[in-house]
């Protein structure tokens, strides 16, 4: 789909549900592509119309938010958790690793900004 808007509409309307979330061998979905390359537009809409699982995980045990982190994708991070609530704090499956850590290991700065003001303001 490679974030084309017009384009990815077509193939999810000529699609199935199960087909357009279904993972690919490395457990990656359309969902967590969009959100690794920033691709806001596609995010809303395949979390709209599909209704796409952005707690689940790949099989390096990462959901949407962590592949948000590690990309440095700052506003997918803003839009997964103020839009649709992700949890700013979710560990992944065999790491337990935050987005923050994600963000932090692969040195996105804003990323890790972000993540602190937002846990700071969940704070005070």
């Amino acid at each position: 789909m490679h974030g084309n808007l017009e384009v990815s509409k077509l193939l999810v309307q000529e699609s199935s549900i199960s087909e357009i979330n279904q993972a690919d061998q490395c457990g990656t979905t359309p969902i967590m592509e969009a959100c690794r390359f920033g691709y806001l537009e596609l995010i809303d809409y395949l979390i709209e119309y599909t209704h796409a699982d952005l707690n689940r995980c790949n099989m390096q045990g990462l959901a949407c938010i962590h592949i948000a982190a590690e990309a440095g994708q700052s506003e997918v991070i803003k839009l997964l958790t103020s839009k649709y609530g992700v949890d700013i704090d979710m560990q992944t499956d065999h790491l337990n690793m935050s987005p923050l850590h994600w963000a932090a290991k692969v040195l996105f700065i804003v990323n890790v900004q972000y993540n602190c003001m937002i846990c700071y303001e969940l704070i005070t």
